[in-house]
């Protein structure tokens, strides 16, 4: 058997009622405790929700992550990366 290991079905009358399905889980390492978590529900043919408001985000959230831009130095490299 094939096909795609994530589906999604969205209700845009509301976002939050939208659920999905995905194997083997939302991460790629397998050292990870979300590596495999979501195999049961894909073996069961059942679906997980997903959330679009801010508030059931954060209802589910275990970590967040912030990005900063660099304070370092600026490249004097010209160009797209790659261009040399």
């Amino acid at each position: 058997m094939s096909g795609g290991s994530f589906k999604i079905i969205v209700d845009t009358e509301d976002w939050d009622r939208s659920v999905g399905l995905n194997s083997p889980g939302q991460s790629g390492d397998v050292n990870n405790p979300h590596y495999r978590d979501l195999y049961e529900l894909w073996a069961r043919g059942k679906y997980f929700p997903i959330f679009y408001s801010r508030t059931k985000i954060e209802s589910v959230t275990e970590k967040t992550f912030e990005l900063k831009p660099s304070t370092g130095a600026i490249s004097s490299r010209s160009g797209p990366p790659g261009s040399r």
